[in-house]
């Protein structure tokens, strides 16, 4: 008896994996995630990965400084060169972090942007009675002008 699922393929799976394949790039320093990924859709797809534009690819999701410290180091040929090679070379730029006690402040920037501006709407449009006297009126639109007196 012959399986369903070897009988008829579907081919927008690979379509579909192909279109993954051109968009998929290494996020967050997680080299295995990337691999991973990298190896099932090329896998879904129907490629062999060692085919030339194939690495490419690969070399195109790594980020730049990663792909360009693999090529110092090794000068890597095959799929498993530079999986190896990059694995490795990830491994050191992590330790390295470590040792120095970098840490990743983007993320801590973005989340405090977007407290201050929430801050900021809050008190935008927050619905205030009470408005001091002598208190300039910066509002758009909405300028008047007084002549001062001889007390002020």
């Amino acid at each position: 008896m012959v399986h369903f699922g070897n009988t008829f393929v579907d081919t927008m799976t690979q379509a579909k994996a192909h279109h993954e394949l051109t968009k998929l790039r290494m996020e967050g320093g997680h080299i295995d995630e990337y691999i991973a990924k990298f190896e099932r859709y090329v896998t879904m797809a129907g490629y062999g990965v060692n085919k030339p534009t194939v690495l490419e690819k690969f070399i195109k999701g790594l980020p730049n400084l990663l792909a360009r410290n693999c090529v110092k180091m090794d000068n890597p040929d095959s799929w498993d060169e530079w999986k190896e090679l990059a694995w490795k070379c990830q491994e050191v730029y992590l330790k390295w972090r470590q040792i120095l006690g970098v840490q990743d402040t983007k993320k801590e920037q973005s989340s405090s942007k977007k407290k201050d501006l929430n801050r900021w709407r809050q008190g935008f449009n927050s619905k205030r009675t009470e408005k001091d006297p002598n208190a300039m009126d910066t509002t758009p639109g909405c300028t008047c002008a007084r002549r001062m007196t001889m007390e002020e």
